[in-house]
């Protein structure tokens, strides 16, 4: 048994030290794998023994920053096979405490040494990319706005994504959701394909390749009901990097907005692109980020002229809460694009990151 086997091996591990020392705490390392036996504490390292007791207690309590904590800093002492077990609990600990997707790699986002719960994950399937690249295709809509600075481009290509998974986050978005379903219900908000042909001006541009892009990806489900949405967001390097690092900061939104002081979103990558900063990379080429984002849209307030009241929009979703969306219909009226607008940023979950460039 194991416990024979560390009692005959202890008395000669004891004396030993230096390299042989390394070597049998190695070889009997893997003995634990293969016997898939947690090692005996006298086998740990001072480093790993004070990474054991942490951990532990982490679980024993029940606070999600001691315990990524504790798991950050048996991954920097290099301890997660000596403490498999332990790991094992407390990984689906904070799964479950975060509600996270199945497909999500928690020991990535350990591993990422992030303060929050946190990973970004280079995207490097050639089919999936395809697939970024096709929606920028099929959303391309090359109309002039006055948002617009410079010529409008007649084509957008991919040249790289990247997949958020951002724990804290995507917790306080699904609560989020969760009340938005349970008030959908109660207003009997419609959500049906048809209503979206029928009432808002036809389905989404985004839908099928996100979609798509969500099955590769093994992401969780739209909720139809409550008009959860694939719809892109417009901005620079560095908001990209922040936005995806802690979320939307409504206190940057614009009264002077269109449509009030919200979160806007397109499911045209034209109009999003109207938003965009860029950066020139090492090979001189100028690149764009773009983020592809879940939108729970709620009850959704369509406006299909330009006869409204921002500030009554404004008050109708965050005040009232008789609306939890904005659908503003250009596209219909002016021939240009639909834009989304929030008013609550725990809304939104942005999963991915586009890079691309323009063709005129």
């Amino acid at each position: 048994s194991a416990d024979e086997v560390w009692a005959a091996t202890r008395p000669h591990f004891d004396h030993l030290s230096g390299k042989p020392r390394s070597e049998l705490a190695a070889e009997l390392m893997n003995r634990c794998l293969d016997w898939s036996e947690n090692p005996p504490e006298w086998l740990l390292s001072p480093e790993q023994a004070a990474c054991q007791k942490a951990l532990a207690l982490a679980l024993a309590g029940g606070d999600q920053k001691a315990l990524h904590e504790a798991c950050q800093k048996v991954i920097e002492a290099d301890a997660q096979l000596m403490l498999r077990e332990e790991m094992g609990q407390a990984i689906e600990r904070l799964r479950t405490q975060y509600r996270l997707p199945p497909s999500w790699n928690v020991e990535s986002m350990l591993a990422s040494r992030e303060a929050s719960l946190l990973a970004r994950t280079e995207l490097t399937d050639l089919y999936l990319l395809q697939c970024f690249d096709q929606m920028l295709q099929s959303t391309t809509e090359p109309h002039w706005t006055r948002d617009r600075h410079g010529r409008v481009p007649s084509r957008y290509t991919s040249v790289g994504a990247v997949q958020v998974m951002n724990a804290t986050t995507w917790a306080n978005y699904v609560s989020r959701r969760d009340q938005i379903a349970s008030e959908c219900r109660k207003l009997r908000a419609p959500h049906e394909k048809a209503y979206w042909e029928n009432k808002l001006n036809g389905v989404l541009l985004t839908a099928e390749t996100a979609n798509l892009i969500a099955e590769l990806t093994s992401s969780p489900p739209l909720l139809e009901e409550v008009n959860e949405a694939w719809l892109l967001h417009g901005t620079s390097h560095q908001a990209a990097f922040g936005i995806t690092d802690k979320d939307f900061d409504l206190t940057r939104a614009r009264p002077a907005g269109l449509y009030g002081a919200g979160i806007y979103f397109a499911e045209s990558v034209s109009k999003s692109d109207e938003y965009v900063k860029g950066k020139v990379d090492d090979s001189g080429r100028e690149i764009f980020p773009l983020l592809l984002c879940r939108v729970c849209l709620g009850n959704v307030c369509y406006v299909g002229d330009d006869r409204f009241d921002k500030r009554k929009l404004e008050e109708k979703c965050i005040k009232a809460q008789e609306w939890h969306s904005v659908l503003g219909d250009r596209k219909k009226f002016r021939g240009t694009f639909r834009e989304f607008i929030i008013y609550d940023n725990l809304q939104v979950f942005p999963a991915f990151i586009i890079y691309y460039m323009r063709q005129y």
